[in-house]
């Protein structure tokens, strides 16, 4: 799927400047509110981090009310107003943007929560007195691990792009924090950025179909919920981020005895092409767990999977080999592959493997970049 959007100005989140805000820069009371929001989106949309939309009308209406001191609000009106032709098409196929409005002028209602409304009523106060910190700098990503973590999204994403767009002048905006584990739903309650472009995509954890969402994502969707920011986090479909990586990647980097666990896992994928959605690919799954354990959801899901997929010699000899463990030593089904992702990464992060058939994850691909689009995309640079 082509979009042909070589004319089209991309954006992180899409800001949409509503008439309000030529209103309230006609008006004495308002009009510092409306002059220092217009000084930030110039500024920040030559750094290149936000596309605007807005109507021709208002842009009309601003420029008519700026003074001989507002030359580069001027002029980045007069960019905007020459392309909005061109961008309303893409505009209208943004399902998330940030609404800019005065409260004093228009009073907005969204039918749905997939969008932020922002007033900037007071706003000159709020950025000068109270410490505020403006939404319309770069986007943040806060990810629960390593910093690689989010440098493997937002290739994903960039390969999405890169596919499905023209992108010749526009990237993806992405300043990387690290959530620091368990701590991410802190980190963000704690940010000292503006909340409303500071967004988390996080493991879920789950071992099988009907397991909850692990302590991380639980923590992370409480802080969101309390900043009512719904929109601004996803909790990725898979158990963690290893699980987003093809098994053709992982055959051409493993050792023989790595080999032979991935393809036990081929096995698996073509019984049940969801299940490596939940599979541990750093711990496995213990045999006392899986195979002792039968009232566990944990174990009603993957028994019949081994069962069916593992030859009755290797059930038989982890049956034996557990039997000598004490206490709750448990002998691994199969064994990690945590230290192959490491290396599996590394090439696909240096560009060594892109390319892949495995259609649920496709799947899980495209939709994961879908959303990074909409918050992450931004046109590059430029003077006014």
């Amino acid at each position: 799927m082509n979009h042909g959007l070589k004319d089209f100005s991309l954006t992180n989140m899409i800001i949409k400047i509503d008439e309000s805000i030529s209103k309230a820069l006609e008006e004495m009371t308002s009009e510092s509110d409306a002059i220092e929001l217009l000084r930030d989106l110039e500024y920040n949309r030559g750094l290149g981090y936000i596309a605007i939309e807005i109507s021709k009308s208002t842009c009309l209406r601003i420029m008519k009310s700026l003074d001989d001191n507002d030359k580069r609000i001027e002029n980045f009106l007069k960019k905007e107003k020459s392309k909005i032709t061109f961008n309303q098409e893409l505009f209208d196929s943004f399902n998330f943007k940030l609404y800019v409005y005065h409260s004093d002028f228009h009073q907005i209602q969204l039918n749905d929560d997939s969008h932020i409304l922002f007033d900037i009523k007071n706003y000159s106060t709020k950025k000068y007195s109270e410490g505020f910190y403006t939404p319309f700098n770069k986007p943040k990503l806060i990810t629960e691990n390593s910093l690689s973590d989010g440098k493997v999204l937002k290739k994903i994403c960039e390969n999405h792009f890169r596919n499905n767009f023209n992108v010749h002048d526009y990237q993806i905006c992405i300043e990387r924090k690290n959530g620091g584990g368990d701590g991410t739903g802190d980190e963000i309650s704690d940010s000292d950025t503006s909340w409303l472009n500071l967004f988390s995509i996080i493991d879920s954890d789950k071992k099988h179909p009907q397991d909850n969402y692990g302590e991380t994502a639980k923590k992370v969707i409480k802080s969101y919920s309390e900043l009512n920011l719904l929109h601004n986090y996803r909790v990725l479909n898979v158990h963690e981020i290893e699980n987003l990586f093809p098994l053709d990647w992982f055959l051409k980097k493993a050792n023989q005895n790595q080999k032979d666990d991935i393809i036990l896992l081929k096995r698996i994928y073509d019984l049940d092409n969801r299940s490596l959605f939940y599979y541990d690919f750093k711990k496995s799954f213990g045999y006392k767990a899986i195979f002792l354990k039968e009232s566990c959801a944990l174990a009603s899901y993957w028994k019949p999977i081994f069962e069916t997929t593992l030859e009755q010699e290797k059930i038989e000899k982890l049956a034996i080999q557990s039997s000598a463990t004490i206490g709750s030593n448990d002998i691994k089904i199969l064994g990690s592959l945590g230290t192959l992702f490491n290396a599996v990464k590394k090439d696909f992060l240096s560009n060594k493997l892109n390319n892949f058939q495995q259609p649920n994850l496709n799947n899980e691909w495209d939709e994961l970049s879908v959303w990074m689009i909409e918050r992450f995309i931004c046109s590059k640079p430029c003077r006014f």
